[in-house]
């Protein structure tokens, strides 16, 4: 992100964080020193494909997600 752009952090674990653009609304994707940005609709399909990858390696965390977000609060 620009010394000109706000972020604001969406997300953040011990691989990469998360961050949305305040001002453009650029999706900003961090792998330590590796940076991606993307449009909000390339973010949702890599999204979607990351989590059928997940169900692929993973499937007891998609299971588990899917059941336990069923009833969870909304931010």
């Amino acid at each position: 992100m620009s010394a000109s752009h706000s972020g604001d952090l969406l997300a953040r674990c011990e691989v990469c964080s998360v961050e949305r653009c305040a001002d453009c609304g650029i999706i900003h994707l961090h792998f330590g020193a590796t940076s991606i940005r993307l449009h909000t609709m390339a973010f949702m399909l890599l999204c979607q494909a990351l989590f059928m990858a997940l169900a692929e390696v993973a499937p007891e965390m998609v299971e588990a997600e899917t059941a336990g977000g069923a009833g969870s609060a909304q931010h």
